[in-house]
């Protein structure tokens, strides 16, 4: 049986961001934004309202986030939080990608260990 201990989160709502990439050093940096600047860009002309930020490019916005209390408000690798009666779980793989999953309740014990037998789309 494998396990892998995960840290638990507390769920806010629905979360809204804007990602962006340092033009330097290529780092990820995830800005929390409302849900109004977020439709504004999907309306007509709405390129117009696109994120700017000194030192970055724009790679993408993401609305319906599962918003959590972390500074980018984002579910992190290995983190967990609790949404309608299951756990939302965000695991990474040893290459970096991210199985964003739903589990069970009473699949993460206590001290947020998780046994990876019970989880639907398997880690590899």
């Amino acid at each position: 049986m494998k396990q892998r201990y995960l840290t638990k989160r507390h769920y806010l709502g629905t979360g809204y961001v804007h990602v962006f990439v340092d033009t330097s050093t290529q780092t990820e940096l995830v800005v929390p934004c409302t849900q109004e600047e977020y439709e504004l860009m999907g309306q007509k002309n709405g390129a117009i309202h696109n994120p700017v930020r000194k030192g970055y490019i724009w790679i993408e916005s993401l609305g319906g986030t599962y918003k959590v209390d972390t500074a980018n408000t984002m579910l992190g690798d290995d983190e967990y939080c609790e949404v309608g009666g299951q756990y939302i779980v965000n695991l990474a793989n040893e290459v970096g990608e991210k199985k964003h999953q739903k589990v069970e309740l009473g699949s993460i014990d206590a001290q947020g260990l998780l046994d990876e037998d019970k989880l639907q789309i398997k880690i590899t």
